[in-house]
């Protein structure tokens, strides 16, 4: 059997994503035995250039399945919203002008929304959840003209109705193939300040009230051996000969005897990578920073979201203002560049307590760059969509319409507020603003690359605070 996968993603902001879990299903299904080639939309930018390549990869390969890995529904920015789905509802009906062959959806974004994106998208199949095995044992029914209403994580249409069965998560990644990283152009990616992205882990233990990663990766942790890890980045060299990566996990730095084990066997095996990670404040201390450094991690994104202590608790962070400011006195003292994201207007945010959160930043060690932020993104099945009352729920589409881009703002916010924490923010040049978040990716890459020049600033804030007013939010 011939398949063709292709990366559905397009946001080049910040900076360009590599498809990981796309690179891990190529690697399972070419083990298999079926022959693969991905398309890569990330670098095809224009409509006339990615129709030709469609075009002539359709008519030469004749693929008899089409996967669409698809990462992101929106980019989860209420000031600078882009929404994916239209565009890749297009790319999907220009494809069946082409071939009548079965479509299968995933990815992470898809599997937040496994029957709505399968209904609005018009597919066959879509797989929730890891897509290794269930990708490989799909191919395989189709290609044997065998059943396939039992695989673990399929959804799929039968009887007029749509079936979801449960995902289950890959016990062991050990036994898992290493990504296919020959099928993607990485070059294309450091050209544009961009990383190769490996896993050491699945599985997030924390419990904060917005996020999808449980739901996805599950509560337990999973945990690939730090040989394994270092195997990988060996193996990714020999392909590319880049030294520039990403761990992709949700909190690199749990458990901490893992992370520092890898980190270890970095400097052992003397391997020269430049690397950056997600990270958690809890546990960080001297050595633990100095670990890092040493094994060549030049950056990690600290995942605080809210700074006042009250919110910190109603958000289920798991970690003080304490762990907050250890942390960036840590990272500072090792050299590593830090960035924080401040996600305004959860559950309880007042305009106290995001004075309280400003005024704590201010007194700790300064991170090299903030990203402020108004609005959550809810996603159905999260903490937070259980609690958010219904008028502080900001539908950017339909009332009611989860898989739209919807919001989570305190209905009493007012213009004033906004103006606030604007001016506020505007105090400092490596703090951006709500009304202006391409500053943070500005400060963020010129942290990481000093010689790359600044993005374009435009003005969103008034479009979404029309929309705001026209639905009688503010």
């Amino acid at each position: 059997m011939r398949i063709i996968l292709i990366n559905t993603n397009q946001e080049r902001w910040p900076i360009p994503a590599a498809p990981v879990g796309l690179s891990l299903v190529a690697s399972s299904l070419r083990k298999a035995g079926y022959e693969v080639r991905v398309i890569d939309r990330m670098f095809l930018f224009s409509k006339k250039e990615e129709q030709r390549i469609l075009t002539e990869a359709i008519n030469k390969f004749k693929p008899e399945l089409i996967g669409l890995s698809i990462r992101n529904v929106d980019n989860t920015c209420m000031s600078a919203l882009r929404y994916y789905l239209p565009d890749i509802k297009e790319l999907v009906a220009f494809l069946k002008t082409l071939t009548a062959v079965p479509f299968v959806g995933g990815g992470p974004g898809y599997s937040l929304f496994p029957v709505d994106i399968l209904k609005y998208l018009g597919l066959e199949f879509g797989i929730q959840g890891e897509g290794e095995i269930a990708c490989v044992q799909l191919a395989q029914a189709l290609a044997e003209d065998a059943p396939y209403e039992s695989i673990a994580g399929l959804v799929f249409r039968s009887n007029g109705r749509y079936h979801c069965n449960p995902a289950t998560l890959i016990p062991d990644l050990e036994q898992m193939e290493p990504a296919a990283f020959d099928l993607l152009d990485y070059k294309k990616y450091i050209q544009k300040k961009s990383y190769i992205g490996l896993q050491t882990k699945r599985g997030c233990a924390f419990k904060c009230v917005y996020c999808e990663h449980p739901r996805i990766d599950g509560k337990v942790y999973r945990l690939k051996s730090p040989q394994r890890v270092v195997d990988e980045i060996i193996e990714a060299q020999k392909v590319w000969q880049l030294d520039y990566f990403y761990f992709v996990d949700s909190v690199f730095n749990f458990p901490t005897n893992h992370a520092c084990a890898i980190c270890e066997e970095i400097i052992r095996r003397e391997i020269k990578i430049k690397w950056y990670a997600n990270v958690n404040p809890v546990g960080i201390s001297d050595e633990m920073a100095s670990l890092m450094a040493r094994s060549g991690c030049i950056g990690a994104d600290v995942g605080i979201d809210v700074a006042s202590a009250e919110m910190l608790e109603r958000m289920g962070k798991g970690f003080t203002q304490a762990d907050i400011a250890k942390a960036s006195a840590c990272y500072h003292k090792a050299g590593i560049a830090t960035s924080f994201q401040l996600l305004l207007g959860g559950p309880g945010e007042t305009r106290e307590t995001i004075i309280e959160g400003f005024k704590f930043l201010e007194s700790i060690p300064q991170p090299d760059n903030i990203l402020t932020v108004f609005g959550i993104r809810i996603y159905p099945g999260t903490p937070l969509f259980a609690v958010a009352k219904p008028e502080d729920i900001v539908f950017m589409g339909e009332k009611g319409d989860y898989l739209s881009p919807t919001f989570h703002l305190p209905h009493d916010f007012t213009q004033n507020d906004f103006q606030m924490v604007e001016d506020w923010c505007k105090q400092y040049p490596h703090w951006s603003t709500p009304l202006n978040p391409w500053q943070y990716f500005n400060v963020m890459r010129v942290t990481r690359v000093p010689k790359f020049g600044k993005f374009k600033i435009e003005q969103y804030w008034g479009g979404v605070c029309r929309i705001l007013q026209q639905k009688k939010y503010i």
